[in-house]
């Protein structure tokens, strides 16, 4: 087996919807996971990862291969009894992920692929999976359009979209008053923040103190700034990404604003936030999930469990994402009993994690994970460089609720077509 990093073993799954386990038995067959050194070549499953490995998210991509990493030697490094390759390159670009992507198909004859650090690179990804009949599954693109009006049969979305997450935001941010700033970044996620919250806003009856797009990497944030300080709205909605959260934060906090306009953050990662430091850090965020959540479900927290012993830190999100989604992926794969990508997609389509408050699933007519979004603030001490958030509600309440949150197919706009 040859994978991206060698991560601690954790105990395999023995059926396609997961079972719940103690971390004693999971300690125990850890021992017992023992992988075959060689393996013939032309007997190996192959599975391409495109995600960043430079650039604002390439943080990301290592906590999301660390995860998928982990999925792997929980299922012994197998699948249909084969050893399984993780293959890690590069998207650069739009242009430079399909690029890498058309490589692995063509030269690696890689059977699935995940992939999309941004959403403009999963949109160019998706778009090229489908005319390669390849199925993929995007772990961090956060546009509406990749599971909306661009969607396809091939394409599978396991983060939180941003209607979804406005939705779950909104609410509370209504509370602290409806004037309103945007500071969001320039490509298709930003756009949908940007224009998915000031609908929201202005159908509650409030104002838009103003709106910026800033590039992604922007290293200054002082004119955007300015611009918000003599603006004066009641809260600042942020759509930037990766380590520009870091940035803009820590020059906020420089300029004396912490604690003087509350701050609302759509999708950041946990590594965007421990970025930031105990000192600057500020505000509300959504989540997909949270290391320290006490009603995370029991694998949830055995996959915690590993992680930490293995990498002596707590589990960022974007592991448990990488892990969760090469998990489906994997045990999708067993269920198909085949590498077909028909096969594959048609297993995905009936993949489901029951084991938690509320399953897990892919929703058949759009491929668009279900789980319940987390509303956080920061703590107002934090204890240590990790512990940053306090969550303040889960959406929805229960699993009814699930698919109001994530939209009706009207409101999403999906027509996933054929195989």
């Amino acid at each position: 087996m040859r994978i991206s990093t060698s991560p601690t073993a954790l105990a395999a799954p023995s059926r396609w919807t997961t079972t719940t386990r103690s971390a004693a038995a999971i300690t125990s067959l850890m021992l017992a996971a023992a992988l075959p050194a060689t393996a013939r070549a032309d007997d190996t499953v192959k599975i391409g990862m495109v995600l960043a490995k430079q650039g604002a998210v390439a943080i990301h991509s290592e906590y999301l291969m660390q995860g998928a990493n982990l999925a792997l030697e929980e299922q012994g490094g197998k699948v249909l009894g084969r050893p399984v390759q993780l293959i890690w390159l590069d998207e650069p670009s739009p242009q430079g992920a399909q690029q890498n992507m058309q490589k692995l198909i063509d030269e690696e004859k890689v059977v699935a692929v995940v992939g999309g650090g941004t959403s403009a690179n999963a949109l160019a990804e998706s778009a090229l999976a489908n005319r390669a009949k390849i199925p993929f599954i995007a772990p961090n693109a956060a546009a509406d359009e990749l599971t909306g009006k661009s969607c396809n049969r091939y394409t599978f979305r396991a983060h939180l979209p941003v209607k979804p997450q406005v939705r779950a935001m909104s609410q509370q941010l209504l509370t602290l008053g409806k004037h309103w700033y945007f500071l969001t970044a320039s490509y298709a996620f930003g756009q949908d923040v940007s224009d998915q919250f000031q609908k929201q806003l202005i159908a509650s009856g409030g104002t838009v103190a103003g709106a910026d797009a800033s590039p992604l990497n922007t290293p200054d944030y002082t004119s955007y700034i300015l611009k918000i300080r003599q603006a004066k709205p009641d809260v600042v909605v942020s759509g930037l990404s990766g380590s520009d959260v870091s940035t803009f934060l820590k020059q906020w906090n420089e300029m004396g604003m912490k604690g003087q306009i509350p701050i609302a953050q759509i999708g950041s990662a946990d590594s965007d936030i421990w970025g930031v430091g105990p000192e600057a850090a500020t505000g509300y965020y959504s989540k997909d999930w949270y290391f320290n959540n006490p009603a995370n479900a029991a694998e949830d927290k055995a996959f915690a469990a590993e992680y930490a012993k293995k990498f002596k830190r707590p589990a960022p999100d974007r592991a448990w994402l990488g892990w969760f989604v090469m998990r489906s992926l994997l045990q999708s794969i067993d269920a198909a009993k085949s590498v077909d990508s028909a096969a594959i997609v048609k297993s995905l389509e009936g993949w489901r994690d029951a084991n938690r408050p509320m399953p897990a699933y892919y929703r058949a007519w759009d491929h668009q994970m279900l789980v319940p979004i987390l509303v956080a603030k920061v703590k107002p001490k934090i204890p240590d460089a990790y512990d940053f958030l306090d969550i303040e509600k889960t959406i929805p309440d229960n699993a009814s609720g699930l698919d109001a949150l994530y939209g009706s197919e009207a409101d999403v706009g999906c027509h996933i077509g054929p195989l």
